[in-house]
Order: structure tokens, then sequence, then C-alpha cells
């Protein structure tokens, strides 16, 4: 005779979180397709599902590839700039950037001002730890005010003036 194999109780668990969230899956594609057929979606949906259904797989890899990096990015620059605010000490002008995996900075501090550098350094550290795993990184350019460069045109300004 066989012994019967127990469910734990974590196995039991995960399994209801697995049902729960297909449940809500489907509650919200059917959702979805009724909106569609009564022409009550909002154009984002309407988008969404055509990509998903005559795009095919690319363009719908592509648009989420958009719109995580986007949240990465965002993301990161919230830690670095939440590391900056819980800093002593505040750059003259910070100027951001990016691309499809780093955030480009640029800012200007006093000349000699090695607080504010080290400041600045360890706010990317920070903020480079906590999202180097998903492949993304802020990379720092730090000028001293006598250094009189231009912004490149390119990059945003984020300090409030």
């Amino acid at each position: 005779m066989k012994a019967e194999a127990k469910i734990s109780s974590s196995e039991e668990a995960i399994q209801d979180k697995r049902d729960q969230w297909f449940e809500e899956f489907i509650h919200h594609i059917t959702t979805d397709h009724t909106y569609l057929k009564m022409g009550m979606a909002s154009i984002e949906t309407q988008e969404f599902y055509d990509k998903l259904i005559f795009g095919g797989a690319t363009s719908m890899f592509s648009e989420m590839r958009e719109k995580s990096t986007n949240y990465f990015i965002g993301k990161l620059v919230l830690d670095y700039l939440k590391e900056i605010n819980e800093s002593e000490t505040k750059p003259l002008k910070l100027f951001v950037d990016h691309n499809d995996s780093q955030v480009l900075v640029w800012a200007e501090i006093q000349d000699d001002d090695d607080k504010t550098e080290k400041a600045l350094f360890k706010a990317e550290a920070k903020a480079n730890a906590k999202n180097y795993s998903h492949g993304f990184h802020i990379s720092s350019t730090i000028l001293e005010k006598c250094d009189s460069m231009q912004v490149p045109p390119h990059y945003k300004n984020i300090l409030k003036k």
C-alpha cells in the first residue's frame, strides 16, 4: 500500500494564491472583452488588445519592454532622489537623462565641496545597489562650479529653482 502525499499548508497557500490570481485575471479579461464589444473600453485597452491580437508577440513584448524600462528608470531616479533628500547637502544643479538601461546624472556642486560630492556618489551607489538586479544603473558626472561647463541640452533639470 502506497502512502498518500500530504500537502503542506504553505503549498495550499500557494495554490490558493494561484487560484485567486487566475480567477481575477480571467475576470479582468472578460470585463475588458465586454467593454470592447460595447465600445466602452479605454483607448489604452483597445490598443493593448489590438497589439496582442494583430501585432503578435513582437509588438506586445516591445511595448512591455518600453513600459518596464519606464518603470525601472523611474524607480531608479526616485531611489536616487530619496537618498539625496536624506543627505545634509544638495548640489547646485541636478540634471538627468536616460537611455534603455541607465540614468545619466549631471550635477554641479560648489568648488571643493567634497561633502556634497561624496553624498552624490553615495546616493548613486545606494540606488544602483537597489536596482542593479533589474539591469538598470546610474552613471554620474559631477562638476564644480569653477568648471563652467554647460549642461548638455538633452538633460532635464530635476531641481526646483
